[in-house]
């Protein structure tokens, strides 16, 4: 529990103007904040999305197109045309 002495705010300007008494015993710093932080932490969160965002973006392009070479495989595979390349690679590798 708060054991600060409660005043007005009228008491408590009052005080502060005659200058002849400390204030601090009449503050509560306990919810104090320090505005400028937030925003920090904001930043950094948003910081932290955009990188996120950007690699799942750039996961996303690679297994699309891992998915297309996947499929033009299967084709060339489906229509025997893996073979024509087998041979083209021997018959290169024949005149190295």
């Amino acid at each position: 529990m708060n054991n600060k002495p409660f005043i007005s705010s009228e008491e408590l300007d009052k005080i502060f103007d005659e200058g002849e008494e400390d204030i601090i015993e009449y503050l509560d710093f306990s919810t104090a904040r320090r505005p400028g932080l937030e925003a920090n932490k904001i930043a950094e969160n948003y910081q932290e999305t955009i990188q996120s965002t950007k690699k799942n973006s750039l996961i996303r392009s690679i297994t699309i197109l891992l998915l297309i070479l996947s499929c033009i495989s299967a084709i060339y595979t489906f229509f025997g045309l893996d073979s024509d390349l087998d041979r083209e690679e021997n018959t290169n590798n024949e005149y190295v």
